[in-house]
């Protein structure tokens, strides 16, 4: 949603980071402590998230990463069905797109 469809609506965008979730008594939102002091009343609150492929294990192939679009998290650089700059070595799932998710049947 964009900024003036944010104000439009009311909705105040706070880029400060969140040091801390706080909650009332009874487990419901209360509000969030900021890393600059404040404390900001919220019943409501979104964020934008990075995703991060769970890569334990690999860290010694040396594999290049790189950065997605918009902040979104890493991945390892690969090309047409997973090849990487290592001979031999492929990557697929969510190593090399952070969306992918694994169905599963019941």
């Amino acid at each position: 949603m964009s900024c003036a469809r944010s104000a439009a609506r009311n909705i105040r965008i706070v880029e400060t980071d969140v040091k801390e979730v706080v909650n009332d008594d009874g487990g419901a939102l209360a509000g969030v402590h900021l890393t600059d002091g404040a404390f900001v009343e919220r019943r409501v609150l979104a964020v934008a998230t990075q995703m991060q492929a769970r890569t334990e294990g690999l860290e010694g192939l040396k594999l290049p990463r790189e950065d997605l679009p918009d902040n979104m998290g890493r991945r390892f650089a690969s090309a047409m069905a997973g090849t990487t700059e290592i001979p031999g070595v492929w990557v697929a799932g969510n190593a090399t797109d952070l969306t992918a998710t694994q169905k599963t049947t019941g």
